[in-house]
């Protein structure tokens, strides 16, 4: 007999959820087709499942990123709203509480004499507020951790030795660093009074509120700190008949500091945040991509993707990189000043970077260390390296070493590019001046901030066609003198 299929019943994509013997629920389309004959009758039924238990886990997470997006751009509204520090530390933070669903938490800086200073509390103790005004903070092993090495900690339970623990608190917390032009100024403290798990994507989340936070203290204490300064010199403006050259050079200066701060608050803030829900929903996307099977997607199309993925979050480094130069001329140096391995140092930098294609690689630096701010160090050679790579478009060597001299250990990068023009060389690091096509003119200038505040020195060697090398000078260690001098 032939199947003609005329009157015969058909099922498409049907949801159904099917359990399996071992209690396993899988999720699947149903698709069914009741055959007939010339005579009308039953033939027999055609009957097919597919598993969309990985397209039901793409759509769960795609719905949990709308959520979080939802939830980030209602903390970002009242943060971007605060237009004073009583405003950010009161109606901005509570909403942040109430949409995050934490219990209780504070936001803390540090004081003049190195100790915590609350500045807002949600939901706590009062006596517990004001233990924590009496907290040292490099001699709290976890405090320290957060303010001097921008650590993030995660506590599933809180500990018992944790200060909190002893006033009551109980589950899971969070301590966030909040960073001012990438270093370490304070902490975001959220806890849960439950137990806590939480995802990478959360924890994304709770980075990027703290940074948003981070960006708003340090702009509105910058505008404060600008109208306390236009206060002095006006109070002031009567006695200086005797220094008009002096304090218009100096005035002049603060303008043009100010101007460049204003910029570097501003573009933090309106820009850092969306790199990091841009390169967010990059990785979003590749993981979605990587989880389809080969019948979705070609060959072809992964590697297309792939190109595309990595360009995006080359763009996103070098936005991001253009704020953190802005951010770090503005600002204020502080070393915090530990004992760093220059070859740990230089390994991380070059992970940090972008792909290095058709450059190689060499390092000598004998093992040496300095005492230097590592977070302030990784910034010199992330543009040291980042120009060295650039300017060798064609691919090259690029060299690393590291030597002891006249009481200083001199470290040097040394590329194989186009080299740089001797009438260039003494302008590269002033401000603003750059020999890119694309470049804020900062990096160097930067570089030239940091390493000076380490009481060092950088100087630049060039000849056109043949490559350049940028040296740091940082003082040694008495111990490495000491060694040195044994072996000499």
């Amino acid at each position: 007999m032939r199947a003609t299929g005329r009157s015969s019943l058909t099922v498409r994509d049907y949801p159904l959820a099917i359990r399996h013997k071992s209690g396993r629920i899988t999720d699947v389309l149903y698709n069914a087709t009741l055959f007939k004959n010339e005579l009308d009758e039953i033939q027999g039924v055609f009957a097919a499942a597919r598993d969309i238990t990985e397209r039901k886990q793409v759509e769960q997470q795609l719905k949990e990123h709308a959520q979080r997006t939802s939830v980030l751009n209602d903390i970002i509204r009242v943060i971007n709203e605060a237009s004073d520090l009583p405003t950010l530390f009161g109606p901005a933070l509570a909403t942040t509480f109430e949409r995050l669903g934490f219990a209780a938490g504070f936001i803390a800086t540090e004081n003049e004499r190195g100790r915590l200073q609350v500045r807002y509390a949600h939901n706590l103790p009062w006596t517990f507020v004001e233990s924590l005004d009496r907290v040292d903070i490099d001699t709290n092993p976890y405090i320290r951790r957060v303010h001097r090495k921008g650590e993030l900690i995660v506590w599933d339970e809180l500990p018992v030795d944790a200060l909190a623990a002893r006033y009551g608190l109980k589950g899971g917390a969070v301590v966030l660093p909040i960073f001012s032009g990438g270093v370490p100024i304070g902490e975001f403290v959220v806890y849960a009074m439950r137990p806590l798990l939480l995802k990478p994507e959360e924890r994304n989340l709770l980075l990027t509120i703290a940074t948003e936070f981070g960006t708003a203290l340090s702009k509105l204490e910058a505008q404060e700190a600008v109208r306390h300064y236009a206060d002095e010199l006006a109070k002031y403006s009567a006695h200086l008949e005797e220094l008009v050259e002096e304090r218009t050079a100096q005035l002049k200066d603060a303008e043009r500091l100010v101007g460049i701060g204003e910029t570097a608050a501003m573009i933090g803030h309106d820009l850092r945040n969306p790199l990091q829900v841009l390169q967010y929903i990059v990785d979003l996307q590749r993981l979605r991509f990587e989880r389809m099977s080969p019948s979705e997607r070609s060959l072809d199309e992964w590697e297309k993707e792939q190109e595309l993925f990595a360009k995006i979050s080359e763009q996103v480094f070098y936005m991001d990189k253009i704020v953190g130069d802005l951010q770090d001329y503005a600002r204020p140096i502080v070393p915090e000043r530990e004992e760093i391995a220059i070859k740990t140092l230089i390994e991380d930098v070059i992970q940090s970077l972008p792909a290095m294609d058709g450059v190689r690689i060499t390092m000598d630096v004998e093992g040496l260390r300095v005492e230097a701010d590592s977070h302030l160090m990784h910034r010199v050679f992330a543009n040291l390296l980042l120009n060295a790579v650039q300017a060798m478009p064609d691919g090259g060597t690029l060299t690393v070493s590291a030597v002891v001299e006249d009481g200083s250990v001199a470290i040097s990068v040394r590329d194989t590019g186009t080299g740089i023009r001797t009438e260039l060389q003494d302008k590269l690091f002033k401000p603003l001046f750059t020999s890119k096509a694309k470049g804020t003119g900062l990096g160097l200038a930067v570089v030239k901030r940091i390493v000076e505040a380490h009481d060092g020195q950088v100087t630049v060697e060039s000849e056109v066609g043949k490559g350049s090398t940028f040296t740091v000078r940082l003082p040694a260690t008495e111990e490495l003198k000491r060694e040195r001098d044994s072996s000499s």
